[in-house]
């Protein structure tokens, strides 16, 4: 059976996905493909909006702009066309991403497809081509890690590959603030108790990424810089900076792919340098050391006005 996975993008709080950046998401669906026994073909939608055929046995249509911002070079899909690429498919659709995770409700969106997946999409893709169901639940840590590793080569299909190319990595999926539910702008809280990947399994992604080619590499897919692995995850929304694990993820990377050009990082917590700013320092020194000129740390504040904040929550 052939797949077809068609790459709308995506921008949330703690992923991206938007040229020249490719996000974990169609790589981990073409793994799951892939370990299903079957054979996948990744399209992205500025290839289909220059005319590129979608033909297959299965569609798997990617979208979630949740953040949208004004982009340099692309934009990600509309949802006029993700209703029409998927009612002009020949065969079963399934939708996947963010937008489908917050948008189901929404039967103007959803309706030309056979199947909305509000957890992972690529759980839902492997279900269904192994079992002939339709499920929804969240990937487990062990197909994490083997559906990262399936997947990776979908950046050679890729038009900026391998330069510019930015390959987007996950660290943890959810936000130790999920105990007081997090920032009133950000989605990640709803995903619940944050889950944590193995640095083993971080990189040995990486070293298969830089395998294939890939040179440019950014920790955007976690909530928060200084959370990874964090000690005494669910007693506070700042917990214990576990520095030692930063540390072996920096590390690691920039010996699992000696070669890159780029290895930078995204969001920072200002709460959890102020709980802990003894172990913030020791973190942002292991960044400095081991990440490449131009890294930041996006600070998830709504404003330093007081008066602002307490309007908006």
């Amino acid at each position: 059976m052939k797949v077809v996975v068609l790459d709308g993008y995506v921008d949330e709080p703690s992923n991206f996905g938007v040229p020249p950046y490719i996000s974990p998401y169609p790589r981990y669906v073409t793994g799951a493909v892939r370990d299903a026994g079957h054979s996948p073909e990744y399209v992205t939608i500025d290839q289909a909006r220059a005319g590129h055929s979608l033909s297959g046995d299965l569609l798997v249509l990617i979208s979630g702009p949740i953040v949208p911002g004004k982009y340099l070079r692309s934009l990600p899909i509309s949802e006029k066309e993700v209703v029409h690429h998927a009612s002009a498919f020949e065969g079963p659709r399934v939708f996947g991403g963010p937008l489908a995770r917050f948008r189901y409700y929404d039967e103007a969106l959803v309706e030309p497809f056979d199947w909305v997946a509000v957890r992972d999409v690529d759980v839902a893709v492997y279900d269904h081509l192994t079992t002939g169901d339709w499920t929804n639940r969240d990937r487990t840590m062990e197909e994490w890690d083997r559906w990262a590793l399936l997947g990776a080569d979908v950046v050679r299909s890729h038009p900026d590959f391998p330069d510019p190319l930015m390959v987007e990595l996950d660290t943890s999926k959810g936000c130790v603030r999920y105990v007081n539910k997090g920032c009133s702008f950000c989605i990640e809280p709803m995903y619940g108790k944050p889950k944590f990947r193995p640095v083993a399994g971080v990189l040995r992604e990486v070293r298969r990424l830089a395998e294939l080619g890939a040179v440019n590499f950014r920790l955007g897919g976690q909530a928060d810089f200084f959370s990874f692995q964090a000690l005494g995850l669910g007693t506070s929304p700042t917990p214990q900076i576990n520095v030692p694990a930063i540390r072996e993820l920096l590390e690691g990377i920039r010996t699992a792919a000696p070669d890159l050009k780029i290895l930078h990082t995204d969001n920072g917590d200002p709460a959890m340098m102020i709980a802990h700013p003894e172990e913030a320092m020791a973190a942002m020194r292991d960044l400095v050391a081991f990440a490449t000129p131009g890294t930041s740390l996006s600070f998830g504040l709504e404003s330093a006005d007081p008066r602002v904040t307490e309007a908006n929550n």
